[in-house]
């Protein structure tokens, strides 16, 4: 499975597995924002 593989390769790496339904949009963005404000320039 090429996500496990790429969990391997990169053991910083933040998972959020459950992420399709709309009930965890609100999660998403934040994760997303939370990882843009630390790694952004």
């Amino acid at each position: 499975m090429t996500s496990a593989e790429i969990a391997r390769l990169a053991p910083n790496l933040d998972i959020q597995k459950d992420w399709r339904a709309p009930t965890h949009l609100a999660e998403s963005i934040r994760r997303v924002t939370d990882f843009l404000t630390r790694h952004a320039r």
